[in-house]
């Protein structure tokens, strides 16, 4: 990048071998699927850049800017050729983009003829603005948002509130998709574990039925970069960040899976909505927060945001964040220690956002969740509830303690029951309410920090016999 902005604002280029080599070399590793293309993004790069009269040439790359992925378009656009193409003079480059880029137009125009474009994860009102445009009444539109969302309708011709045409209209251009599940396990407590594939990626969710509600625990990435050292789900190597349509995709599987269709009365079997699954949901703001929007939508999913909770490890500018846009939404931290030294060692990202420094943007919410698990002879003393105390004494607060859940390789122990019930009287004691948020599902690996083994040599299974 860098590099690549030198360039742009000296009033020399030398376009030699040497050039094309060193342009070469910053742009394969970061993006390897590009490599093929690399002269040829060179080619259109080094005439437009040199072509003085054409004014998209005068714009610098905006500051920080870092592309989505390691495609084609986002290469494009890192380099500025989105908008060089659409100003371009020369003929000749322009044959040599497309010829080198896109094999056949023809096989290209057949493949974009089938894929469909999936209506889940579309917020109401892009869902709205997609049909109307189309040609489409706003009634129409919300018709069929209610047919796949409160119905659970996943197949065109089962929306007989709408006519035959409009039927034939979505089905040619359009698709319901939830993804495909790849296991289902019922716990004997009741406890309910799915895995959902999304094409060569999968994700676990899990279902927890109480006597007043029932709670989904959703993932908002594939693995996890938080590496805390007490949790299975953080040993599971980062892939990639879930879409919108992924996350509520997790919903729509659970209520399929227990017949919860189609929602009527205020009972709902699946009521609370926890993003304490795989991954860091700070780290994949925009979808999480997409997903909440059409999740807490009253004329479909019908979860409101005070029965939605986002788990963080302590991303402080998304705690911040959370609490300007997404306001109504609970906030949990992964608290787990009272002293820098212990939760850098226990949670990582402490090292970044020291607790001082977290607790300070939790001030930004009305009330807080703090998660603590208990590890046996590391932080469950009766001095650190004590410390705990004095810690947190100031916000309006639940404690959640929650016994470790052993994992094979794991370095910690749970802490006795006895002492976990020490812990808890002291935080009681000083007025905070401090339930102990006893395992649920260990027998099939679904309780907290557990969704990492199972799904994992599963997702390889899977993807050796396909």
């Amino acid at each position: 990048m860098e590099v690549m902005h030198a360039w742009r604002t000296s009033a020399t280029f030398s376009f030699s071998t040497r050039r094309l080599q060193s342009f070469r070399s910053v742009l394969v590793p970061r993006h390897s699927s590009v490599a093929t293309l690399a002269p040829s993004l060179w080619q259109t790069h080094k005439r437009k850049w040199c072509t003085a009269s054409n004014p998209a040439i005068a714009k610098p790359l905006p500051p920080g800017f870092v592309p989505d992925d390691g495609s084609v378009e986002s290469t494009r656009r890192m380099l500025g050729l989105d908008q060089i193409s659409s100003c371009t003079s020369s003929p000749t480059t322009t044959t040599t983009e497309s010829t080198t880029a896109t094999a056949s137009p023809e096989s290209t125009s057949k493949h974009e003829e089938k894929k469909k474009t999936n209506l889940v994860g579309l917020t109401y009102q892009e869902f709205e603005d997609t049909l109307v445009e189309r040609g489409w009444r706003v009634d129409q539109a919300k018709q069929a948002w209610i047919c796949i969302y409160d119905r659970g309708i996943t197949e065109f011709d089962n929306m007989l509130e709408l006519s035959k045409a409009c039927r034939a209209a979505l089905a040619a251009d359009y698709e319901i998709d939830y993804g495909q599940t790849q296991f289902d396990h019922l716990s004997a407590d009741g406890t309910r574990k799915w895995m959902v594939g999304f094409g060569k990626s999968a994700v676990e969710s899990v279902f927890i039925p109480e006597t007043t509600r029932g709670t989904l625990c959703v993932s908002s990435q594939v693995g996890c970069t938080m590496s805390c050292s007490f949790c299975h789900t953080g040993t599971q190597p980062i892939e990639r960040n879930l879409t919108a349509g992924e996350i509520v995709s997790q919903l729509m599987q659970a209520r399929l899976h227990l017949r919860e269709f189609p929602l009527r009365g205020t009972g709902r079997i699946v009521s609370n909505i926890v993003f304490m699954g795989q991954g860091e949901p700070g780290y994949n703001w925009r979808n999480v927060a997409k997903a909440i929007d059409i999740i807490s939508d009253g004329r479909g999913c019908k979860i409101g945001k005070a029965k939605i909770t986002i788990s963080t490890s302590g991303v402080v500018p998304f705690i911040y964040r959370m609490a300007k846009d997404l306001k109504g939404v609970q906030l949990a931290i992964s608290l787990h220690a009272v002293r820098d030294s212990l939760r850098n060692e226990l949670v990582p990202i402490n090292k970044q956002y020291p607790i001082a420094e977290m607790l300070e943007a939790c001030r930004a919410h009305r009330r807080v969740a703090f998660e603590y698990v208990m590890l046996q002879g590391v932080n469950d003393s009766e001095a650190d509830a004590h410390d705990l105390v004095k810690l947190i004494k100031d916000f309006q607060c639940v404690v959640n303690l929650i016994p470790f859940n052993a994992w094979p390789g794991s370095i910690y122990e749970c802490s006795s029951r006895e002492q976990i019930e020490k812990f808890a009287d002291i935080l009681i004691a000083a007025n905070i309410h401090a339930p102990i948020r006893w395992p649920r599902g260990r027998d099939i690996l679904a309780a907290c920090g557990q969704l990492r083994t199972e799904s994992a040599r599963l997702v390889k299974y899977v993807a050796h016999h396909n």
